[in-house]
């Protein structure tokens, strides 16, 4: 059984680097509770693999750290990969006609915007939503409406 801890810098807070404005008492005692759940569960289920996600690496308790078997860090897609993401989210929208060299360009401006995948294939679903003929036509969907949606997105 695997279990996804998404976004585990929520449940296990950097116990040092609790500011003043939080309880740092909370802080401890939920990361506390978060370290001990996991010990517990690992220790009576050994068929339990925990995968952990995170945006914010520095957030995460050393401790929970200290516990895992490995740490990969994936650095966000580079152009290529973009490109792939965009042709695999736009090509059921609109079919391959769209995709041509332009797509390109559009891959290098996310790269250069520091997109990671998921911002990349929202930036679809904000052109499409950008102007009501896209939200009830799809198909009428081209690059220059993803380019503005990038554009409005990192303003």
């Amino acid at each position: 059984m695997i279990v996804l801890l998404d976004e585990v810098e929520s449940l296990a807070v950097s116990r040092a680097g609790a500011s003043l404005e939080t309880n740092p008492v909370d802080v401890h005692r939920a990361t506390d509770a978060v370290l001990a759940g996991v010990d517990q569960v690992a220790g009576a289920c050994p068929n339990v693999t925990f995968v952990a996600t995170t945006n914010h690496s520095v957030g995460v308790d050393v401790a929970f750290l200290s516990r895992a078997d490995l740490v990969e860090d994936i650095a966000l897609p580079n152009a290529a990969a973009v490109e792939q993401i965009l042709r695999d989210t736009l090509e059921p929208i609109v079919g391959s006609g769209l995709i041509h060299a332009a797509l390109a360009p559009l891959a290098r401006a996310c790269v250069d915007a520091r997109l990671d995948a998921r911002r990349v294939r929202k930036l679809v679903i904000r052109a499409l939503a950008s102007r009501r003929e896209l939200a009830l036509k799809p198909e009428l969907l081209r690059i220059e409406d993803v380019a503005a949606a990038l554009r409005a997105e990192t303003k």
